[in-house]
């Protein structure tokens, strides 16, 4: 037996949810005009796809996915023609985080080492997610995330050891 599902307004879904995506969308980029940008784009392919939302899933996690998509291929764009993509300073280690913090450009070219989708998680990471939001937004599980992580700072501690304090 087919349960029928109701189905919700967009301008009802946007008034439930507006506030969370402009979040999002700032704790993505991290600055109110890229975030604006990120946020507009959004609405954007929503609104171009919203035919096809069921309702099953919740709106939230729908249009969330959609803006880490969007937001992933900027990035991915602007690394493909050279710009500075913004990757801030960050700590990395096991042991003790401050032996190793590094120049922005390392960090991001380290990173660009890694296999796709440890980066893909990592970068998330760095950009202040917790495992759980990652979880979530990359629709793995949550063990997987903290394995991607591990595994990466594991492989970063490598490609960075010239940096160490102790090396």
């Amino acid at each position: 037996m087919a349960v029928e599902v109701e189905k919700v307004s967009l301008e009802t879904n946007f008034k439930t949810n507006r506030n969370f995506l402009r979040a999002l969308a700032l704790k993505l980029s991290r600055n109110a005009d890229d975030a604006d940008d990120l946020l507009q784009e959004t609405w954007l392919r929503v609104i171009e796809n919203y035919s096809g939302y069921d309702n099953r899933n919740k709106f939230r996690a729908w249009a969330s996915v959609i803006m880490k998509n969007i937001f992933v291929n900027k990035f991915r764009k602007d690394k493909r023609q050279g710009r500075n993509v913004d990757v801030e300073e960050a700590h990395v280690g096991a042991y003790d985080d401050s032996d190793y913090l590094l120049v922005k450009g390392d960090i991001y070219k380290a990173i660009s080492q890694l296999p796709h989708e440890m980066a893909k998680v990592f970068y998330m990471y760095l950009q202040g997610y917790s495992y759980e939001e990652i979880s979530v937004i990359v629709a793995i599980p949550l063990g997987t995330v903290k394995s991607r992580i591990f595994c990466a700072k594991k492989r970063l501690q490598v490609l960075l050891k010239p940096y160490s304090k102790h090396a």
